[in-house]
Order: structure tokens, then C-alpha cells, then sequence
């Protein structure tokens, strides 16, 4: 059996699609449990009347907002399945997505986990071209530097596994995914690209989900720091210590991104500035490096870009 473990949080408006995405599964035997955490819009009650009459979902209900990884780790305990898919609630699978999964599972006994091809959409399946799919490089290196090879519901887990793992890191409020895939690299999970299927699952990518920007870069700020701090404090003396500072830097992007789409304020952009340089430990930079970020502000501050400039700031940064 396969378990399907979705964490949800006021995503009213996603539910019904991800839920029937779930229902037209071609590979029947599976299990579907839904945690909300504490909603205050109408998830719940569509929940319900989506799920009542089939036995194979499991809605269960936080008493206060516990945050994701919670919510998952829950899901995970609860779970009946020797394979585990998380999805977030917005998400949207395939009908074939289960039966792909399990086959190829089934015919690697010796892997722990297996990672699939995504693709992207904003309102519908198929207004977007872009699909996840570079398995290119170091997985380890791009994971520390958030260059991120895979994402949540790309992995299809051994139940087994996630619990060896301890599961999801609880204080992170963001990157817990990210958090999770980089243990498992560092513990020498076994794993599998399956880059020769089609793309059986799709990310929503539509910025209309952000409901408060300001809110949104303050969680990011914190999932990345948290990320930096405690694999900072996890890798010392290790020659991918370095790559960290991607993650750091992937942080001034997002921010000065929204800055340049007018989503935030100037003094919003100096406050959120403040509030990550306040985050983090930036002892072990070189001057170098410190220099290189101050430029990297000034031009985007100014919001100056062209073609390459993120690219090329980031790569010195971690070199």
C-alpha cells in the first residue's frame, strides 16, 4: 500500500482538485491522509463532503496551528503504507502517478527512495512548459547551496526509511523538505533518479497563492537561516561548507525579486535586509564574500538586472 500524507493550511480553493487527482488514481491500493492544521477558512467542510464517501481518506485535525513538518510527522505515524507520497494541498497528480511509482519501487529493492520528473502549472495543466527534471550534478552540493534538484512530492519513500530519518524537523517553518532530502544525502540513503518516465506530477507555481509577501519572505528568511545554522553547526570541517552560502544568497534573491515587482515596500526591503543579516552567522565569510553581497544589494536595490547576474553572484559566492 501506498500512503499519501497532505499537510493543509487555508487552501480551500485548491482541495477539490488535488483531492479528485487522488480519487482517478489508475493503482487502487492506497490511503490518503489529510491533516489539516487548524484552517479558519472552509477547508474542512470540503474536506469532508470530498472524502465522505470513500473509506481510504483520513482527515485529521490539528487543535492549533502546528506547522507543516508537524503535520507530517503525523501523517507519517499514522500511516498504514510501506510507501509514502507527500503532496501539499495545492498540488495535482497524474492518473498514473501511483501505478508508475510502485513499479518502479517494487523493481528497486536495494534503494530507499526514488526521485521522479515534475512539472509546473499556474491555473490549469498545461499553461506551463517548465518541468523539474535536471538531476545534473552533486545532489548534495546543490541541496546545500538551494539549487534544488528535487522537490516534496517528486520522492516516493519507503516508510521505513522516513522513520530511520526521525522524520521532519519540527522547528523549521520553512525548507522542511529541503531539510529532509539533504539528511538523507548526508546519511547515505540509497536512491534512484527515474528521469526516463514522463512527468507524473505537477507543482502550482502561480504567485496569486501569496497572500501577504511581507509575511511569505519572513518565513522564508527564517526557513533559511534555520536550514544554514544547523547544517552549518553539522558540517564543520567539511569541504561543502562552502555551498551553504548559496542557500543565504537564494534568500537575497527572493527578496529583492518581489522588491523589483513592487510587492514590497523600500522600507519593507530594508526591514526584511535587516531582519536576515540579524539571522546569521557571518563570521566564517571571507571579505571577499562580504564585499560580494554588498554589491550584489546596491545594484538590486537600484533594481538593475540582466541577463546572468544572479547566476554569476551566486557562483563566486560559493566558490
Amino acid at each position: 500500500m501506498i500512503s499519501i500524507i497532505i499537510p493543509n493550511y487555508n487552501k480551500s480553493e485548491y482541495l477539490v482538485s488535488t483531492i479528485n487527482s487522488i480519487k482517478s488514481q489508475t493503482y487502487q491500493n492506497w490511503e490518503c491522509i489529510i491533516v489539516d492544521d487548524f484552517s479558519h477558512d472552509d477547508s474542512i467542510a470540503i474536506i469532508r463532503n470530498e472524502i465522505k464517501y470513500d473509506k481510504r481518506f483520513n482527515l485529521i485535525v490539528n487543535k492549533k496551528n502546528m506547522g507543516a513538518s508537524y503535520s507530517r510527522n503525523t501523517g507519517i505515524k499514522k500511516s498504514s503504507g510501506d510507501y509514502i507520497l507527500f503532496l501539499d494541498s495545492d498540488d495535482f497528480l497524474s492518473n498514473y502517478c501511483f501505478e508508475n511509482r510502485i513499479s518502479f519501487l517494487k523493481k528497486k529493492s536495494n534503494i530507499d527512495y526514488a526521485v521522479f520528473k515534475m512539472g509546473t502549472f499556474y491555473k490549469a495543466i498545461g499553461d506551463s512548459k517548465s518541468i523539474w527534471s535536471d538531476f545534473s550534478g552533486d545532489h548534495l552540493k546543490r541541496f546545500l547551496s538551494h539549487s534544488l534538484p528535487w522537490h516534496t512530492m517528486m520522492v516516493l519513500w519507503r516508510k521505513k526509511t522516513l522513520i530511520d530519518l526521525n522524520g521532519f524537523q519540527e522547528s523549521f517553518p520553512r525548507s522542511q523538505d529541503v531539510e529532509l532530502h539533504t539528511r538523507a544525502l548526508i546519511s547515505n540513503f540509497k536512491y534512484e533518479i527515474c528521469s526516463s518516465v514522463k512527468v507524473d506530477c505537477f507543482f502550482r507555481i502561480d504567485s496569486n497563492r501569496i497572500k501577504n509577501y511581507t509575511n511569505f519572505l519572513k518565513k522564508d528568511i527564517l526557513g533559511k537561516t534555520n536550514y544554514y545554522n544547523y547544517f552549518k553547526n553539522n558540517l564543520k570541517g567539511s569541504k561543502n561548507l562552502k555551498n551553504l552560502r548559496g542557500t543565504i544568497f537564494e534568500s537575497y534573491l527572493i527578496i529583492y525579486t518581489f522588491y523589483k515587482q513592487d510587492k514590497i515596500t523600500i522600507s519593507q526591503l530594508i526591514n526584511l535586509i535587516n531582519l536576515l543579516e540579524n539571522s546569521f552567522d557571518l563570521s566564517n565569510w571571507s571579505q571577499f564574500n562580504k564585499l560580494w553581497i554588498a554589491i550584489y544589494k546596491i545594484i538590486k536595490k537600484r533594481k538593475i538586472h540582466f541577463k546572468g547576474l544572479n547566476y554569476v553572484f551566486k557562483l563566486f559566492l560559493i566558490k
